[in-house]
C-alpha cells in the first residue's frame, strides 16, 4: 500500500492514476475501493469495494497491509508515466469482468503528502481538480 513521509510543498500536483471505468454506466471507480472518481473532495471510505483481484479484500482492517491512516480521505497518483503504464498493465489483468482498467491523468490538491508506493514516487491529496482518461 502506499506510505505517506511527509508534506509535499506545492499547492496542487498532476500525475497519474489507474482506475477502473464500469463498462454499464461509464462511470470511473477506484479499483480498491470502489468509489467513483469525480472532481470535488476525495470521500472518506467505511467500506471497501473492491473491483479486480489484485487488490486485498480487507485493507481497510487488515493491520499486516499496512494501511496508512494518512490516505483516508485522500487519493494517490504516480508522479512517473512509465512507472503508471507497468501498473496499469498488471491491475488490466485482474479486473472484475463488468469494468475495464483505465489510466488517468488526474489533478490533485489540498494537503498534499509525497510517498511512496510500491518503490514508486507517489503524492497524495484530498481534492480531485481535474481528471482526463489517457488509456482505456
Amino acid at each position: 500500500m502506499c506510505t505517506l513521509t511527509g508534506p509535499f510543498n506545492k499547492r496542487s500536483f498532476t500525475g497519474y492514476k489507474i482506475a477502473v471505468r464500469d463498462l454499464k454506466t461509464g462511470k470511473i471507480r477506484s479499483s480498491c475501493m470502489g468509489f467513483e472518481y469525480k472532481p470535488g473532495i476525495v470521500p472518506i471510505i467505511k467500506r471497501q469495494r473492491n473491483l479486480t483481484y489484485y487488490w486485498s479484500d480487507n485493507l481497510l482492517k487488515h493491520s499486516s497491509w499496512n494501511y496508512n491512516s494518512d490516505m483516508i480521505g485522500r487519493t494517490a497518483v504516480l508522479t512517473n508515466r512509465a512507472n503508471a503504464d507497468k501498473i496499469f498493465v498488471n491491475i488490466s489483468r485482474y479486473t472484475h469482468s463488468n469494468y475495464k482498467a483505465v489510466l488517468l491523468i488526474m489533478t490533485i490538491t489540498t494537503g498534499l503528502l509525497k510517498g511512496s508506493y510500491e518503490s514508486n514516487d507517489i503524492i497524495a491529496g484530498k481534492y480531485i481538480k481535474s481528471i482526463k482518461i489517457l488509456e482505456g
